[in-house]
């Protein structure tokens, strides 16, 4: 299942100002890990092979700490397995 994830929603997930996601997907546009995908209002941010590398490294250096454990599991909870993001 993929769901698509606000701003909104990743920010009371995370706790990070919705303007702060936003610049934050635009970075991670730049370094190539996330891509637009579909046209105007229907576009969506996807990751790229190396962006499911960096989660992957994410993951093995802070998943246990708490503050992840937390996130991992709000994201368990609504059946998430994947966000595609739109800005």
């Amino acid at each position: 299942m993929h769901e698509k994830a606000s701003a909104s929603k990743i920010s009371s997930l995370t706790r990070i100002p919705k303007q702060d996601i936003r610049l934050c997907l635009a970075l991670l546009s730049e370094m190539k890990l996330v891509e637009t995908k579909g046209l105007s209002v229907f576009s969506r941010q996807e990751l790229t092979a190396e962006g499911v590398e960096a989660v992957a490294v994410f993951r093995r250096v802070y998943g246990a700490d708490e503050d992840m454990q937390e996130l991992e599991t709000s994201l368990n909870e609504g059946n998430v397995e994947e966000l595609a993001v739109g800005i």
